[in-house]
């Protein structure tokens, strides 16, 4: 999102009327960047908008995770057991019953 592609509130409005600015973000889709002496301070946001930026940044960070963990498969051949991992406590019967009433 460019600075002047976006609307651009005062300070001052932003104290006299929040709720037409908090409409304006809603109306034209995007952010309205409050400025204080002709500097951005802070940038106002539906809570649409806002839900739907963390949503997009949760869904990038497990996509970035996804690629992390199919990169070490790729370039780290070695494969390890159980109990190399977790040593002697990888023993099956100390964490799964098989009689525990599960289905």
């Amino acid at each position: 999102m460019k600075i002047l592609d976006t609307p651009i509130r005062s300070i001052s409005e932003l104290k006299k009327a929040p709720m037409e600015i908090i409409e304006q973000a809603r109306t034209t889709g995007t952010g309205v960047y409050i400025l204080n002496h002709n500097k951005d301070v802070g940038v106002i946001l539906s809570s649409e908008q806002y839900k739907r930026l963390l949503l997009e940044k949760e869904d990038l960070e497990e996509q970035i995770l996804d690629l992390e963990v199919k990169n070490r498969l790729l370039t780290n051949k070695k494969m390890y057991s159980d109990v190399e991992v977790r040593g002697e406590s990888a023993d099956v019967e100390s964490f799964a019953s098989f009689d525990d009433d599960w289905e």
